[in-house]
This record gives C-alpha cells, sequence and structure tokens, in this order.
C-alpha cells in the first residue's frame, strides 16, 4: 500500500436543492438535498515541509489550516498548493468542501492513510460543519445526488447518481454574495423550523419525485420534485431573502420560468443550476444566457457535469 507522503486532493462544489420532510417521520426538519457538481471544483495538493507555506498566498486557507490543526494535534508544518477553488458564498459549499479537502489531507500525512468514511464525518463535526445542513459533508463523501436526515450519521437516507445523459445548467450572477457559513448557521435559531402542514406536504411529495425522477431517469419529474422542494423551502424563507427567491435574482427566475426552464436557487445564492439532458444542453444554455441578459443580469452560465464519486485522495510516496 503507498504511504501518504504527498497527497492531492480533489472535490466537486455542493449545489443546495433546500430542505425536504423526512419520509419516515412526515415532519420538516433540518434535512436536506444536496447535488455534487464537479465544476467548480478545489484541487489542492498538500506536503509537509520546513515551513508552512501556502501558494497563492490566502489568508482564509491559513485560517482553517490553524483550525485544522488544532483539532487534529497535529504538530507538522505543510506546504499547500491550490490549483483551483470554489468561490466563496457563492452557494457551492465552498467552506465544507475546502475545509474536509484539507483536514482529510493533512489526517492522510499524519497517519499514512486516508481517513474512513466515518473519521470524516466526525472530523467535520469537530470543524463545526453538518449544521443546519450535512448535505456539504455527505456529498464529499458520496458525490452524486443524496437526501441527508442529519442524524448522527455519514449516511444519507438516499443516494444515487445522476443519469449519464443528465448535465447541470450553472447560473452564476455577478451579484453580492450569500450568506456566510457563520451567519447561516444562526438563521435556524432564529427561525426555528415550524413550517404549515401544507408546506410539510408539499416537501414530502417533491422528495418523493425527485427520488422516483432520478431512478426512472425522467429528468421532468425529478426537475419537478425539486421545484416543490424549493417552493417550500423558499416560503419558509421569504421574510429572510425577501421572497421565495432572493429578490434580486427573482427576475432572471422568471422570465426562464416564462420560457419553461425552471432554476433552483443553491443555498443564499446568487447561484442558480437546472437539470438538463444532453440533448437540451445547447438550447437551454442559449436560452439562459439570453435571458439573463433580458433580465439586466451580469451572468456566467456554464453546462457542468454531475460529479457522481466522491471527493478523491489520491497518496503519493
Amino acid at each position: 500500500m503507498t504511504q501518504c507522503n504527498h497527497v492531492r486532493i480533489e472535490t466537486g462544489s455542493r449545489l443546495h436543492g433546500g430542505f425536504h420532510t423526512l419520509p419516515t417521520t412526515n415532519k420538516l426538519a433540518w434535512a436536506s438535498i444536496g447535488i455534487y457538481a464537479a465544476y467548480p471544483k478545489n484541487k489542492i495538493t498538500i506536503r509537509k515541509c520546513k515551513k508552512t507555506t501556502i501558494q497563492p498566498s490566502d489568508t482564509y486557507i491559513e485560517k482553517i489550516l490553524h483550525q485544522i490543526k488544532l483539532v487534529l494535534n497535529a504538530q507538522n508544518n505543510y506546504c499547500i498548493t491550490i490549483y483551483e477553488k470554489i468561490p466563496r458564498h457563492h452557494g457551492l459549499g465552498s467552506t465544507t468542501q475546502t475545509l474536509l479537502a484539507i483536514a482529510t489531507g493533512i489526517y492522510a500525512l499524519e497517519y499514512k492513510i486516508p481517513p474512513s468514511k466515518n473519521k470524516t464525518y466526525q472530523l467535520a463535526l469537530k470543524l463545526k460543519r453538518g449544521y443546519p445542513s450535512s448535505a456539504g459533508i455527505q456529498t464529499f463523501l458520496y458525490g452524486g445526488i443524496l437526501a441527508t436526515n442529519n442524524a448522527p450519521s455519514h449516511k444519507p437516507i438516499w443516494h444515487a447518481a445522476l443519469p449519464t445523459n443528465w448535465k447541470i445548467i450553472l447560473v452564476l450572477p455577478k451579484l453580492s454574495r450569500g450568506f456566510s457559513e457563520e451567519e447561516e448557521q444562526i438563521i435556524p435559531y432564529e427561525n426555528p423550523w415550524r413550517a404549515p402542514e401544507r408546506v410539510q406536504r408539499i416537501a414530502y411529495q417533491g422528495l418523493i419525485d425527485l427520488m422516483k425522477g432520478v431512478i426512472s431517469e425522467d429528468i421532468d419529474l425529478a426537475v419537478t420534485g425539486l421545484k416543490q422542494i424549493q417552493s417550500s423551502t423558499g416560503s419558509y424563507f421569504s421574510k429572510i431573502q425577501g421572497g421565495s427567491y432572493r429578490a434580486d435574482l427573482a427576475r432572471i427566475v422568471d422570465e426562464a420560468w416564462r420560457d419553461g426552464i425552471f432554476l433552483a436557487q443553491s443555498s443564499w445564492g446568487p447561484t442558480l443550476y437546472t437539470l438538463t439532458t444532453l440533448d437540451r444542453e445547447a438550447s437551454d444554455v442559449k436560452t439562459l444566457k439570453l435571458i439573463s441578459r433580458i433580465a439586466g443580469v451580469d451572468a456566467d452560465v456554464i453546462s457542468v457535469t454531475p460529479r457522481n464519486m466522491p471527493a478523491s485522495i489520491e497518496c503519493f510516496e
């Protein structure tokens, strides 16, 4: 077995589908949908060295490295090179993906073997990840699409690979950032989850339709399910973000819907996304670029592949 003296880690981005109703209890909880996209991604290498260096220089990475070393009681210095990174506070799960990439890499260097799924989950909890949603942890561990139950376990209640002929279209508006993860974690305390029964039913049906759609490769049913989950989540958070969607995203969402394209909001935005098929991909990208211009929103529109595998950690001698 190759021992870890030098590690290379690659993650995807976590897209948040919204909060759903647990089928075992039929009650809304902080359980959610996570979708792993192959891009944007983190691509990082780490090795032990005499003096800690981070290339390119990044004060945020310095901060989380200090936090990780305390949690792991790691005494060594590390040379970290960041080749690609996920934009922060854009609804792409950058904090969890980056924390776990570096934490699992350093764990592998310290113990000469990457951590197990359960160990990674425990590391994430110690690093104060997983609340209010553990979708970021579980997409890191499993990839694909999944539904969390936020129980003290790394295992999702449902997990599947997205069909090979499905694509994710990201609409990346050049607008103000969403809430930081620190700000986001305060929201459940200030807004305890007390959704009306009607909203609970919508969320539950959305989860069922989404799962059925993915399993049967019926993208229209899957998008219908995602729309219901987004609707129930958006109605709950409407007072915080100014509507079912962020107020500054509503026009582009409405314009897209008039053209028959449903856009989901990932976390607090500004990232929007939809699922499509290979035969619709080019047309949907073209339409969404035009819609962005009509809506007066400067946005990048890109098609990316689902990442149906977990984050990767490669060990080298």
